[in-house]
């Protein structure tokens, strides 16, 4: 069995979304944790209330807002988790290996398994959270794409509008949209990009010039569950891999 959190943000508050998946991945639990800060301290409080409730965890997994590489979040959304090497901190506390995934990652990975892509796939996921900058993923021959120093995806250093959803107007969100697609598709001329946000249902038959002769455009609601199911996807692999300690 293994740990899946997805932390993100929800009314407001910082949310830990809590899993517990066996080697197939169905979920034996689900839960949904909402705090004022999540830091260390909160998800080693879930962690401890799994590991109590449930027996023979071997893996975890945590995904997180901001670029991960060497299995540390080199930056994050959570002021909280800025410092420290929070996967080692909680691998030696509870004796199992913890994997850390960017969430636009997992959740693009989540979509993979969700619509069966082949591995010759390439889609690129753009994630527009109401109060931060977007996230963008990418999936490529079966594989989520990180690049050398995990900074792909990472689109807050392009000469783009970077300002969070709830400041822009639709077509403002429309525009941001369009700029996005040119880059992404000249950089790796994806077959879908799918766009996650809260009031995808507006934008159902949206089409843009961009999408013309370029990548199938597909709006999405279903963020969380992808995100989770992408992190639990990772305490799968984590337990296949037989990366388990004593």
């Amino acid at each position: 069995r293994g740990i899946a959190l997805c932390l993100r943000e929800g009314e407001g508050k910082q949310v830990i979304l809590a899993a517990v998946v066996n080697r197939s991945g169905r979920q034996i639990a689900r839960d949904r944790f909402c705090f004022e800060t999540v830091g260390p301290g909160e998800i080693r409080m879930v962690m401890n209330g799994l590991l109590e409730s449930y027996d023979n965890i071997k893996a975890a997994s945590i995904g997180l807002p901001g670029p991960v590489k060497d299995n540390r979040g080199i930056c994050c959304d959570f002021p909280a988790l800025q410092e420290g090497d929070l996967a080692a901190e909680l691998s030696a506390e509870f004796g199992i290996p913890v994997i850390l995934e960017n969430d636009v990652n997992a959740a693009i990975l989540g979509y993979s398994r969700r619509t069966v892509l082949t591995d010759e796939a390439c889609v690129a996921g753009l994630y527009f959270p109401e109060r931060f900058c977007m996230g963008c993923g990418i999936y490529l021959m079966g594989q989520i794409w990180r690049g050398k120093r995990a900074m792909a995806g990472e689109l807050f250093g392009l000469p783009v509008n970077r300002r969070p959803k709830g400041g822009l107007s639709p077509q403002e969100f429309l525009d941001c949209i369009g700029e996005n697609m040119r880059i992404l598709t000249a950089v790796l001329d994806p077959e879908q990009i799918v766009v996650y946000c809260e009031d995808a249902d507006s934008y159902a038959g949206v089409k843009l010039p961009e999408a013309e002769d370029g990548p199938q455009l597909v709006f999405s609601r279903e963020f969380e569950a992808d995100y989770r199911s992408g992190v639990a996807r990772l305490a799968v692999e984590k337990l296949d891999q037989g990366m388990v300690l004593p």
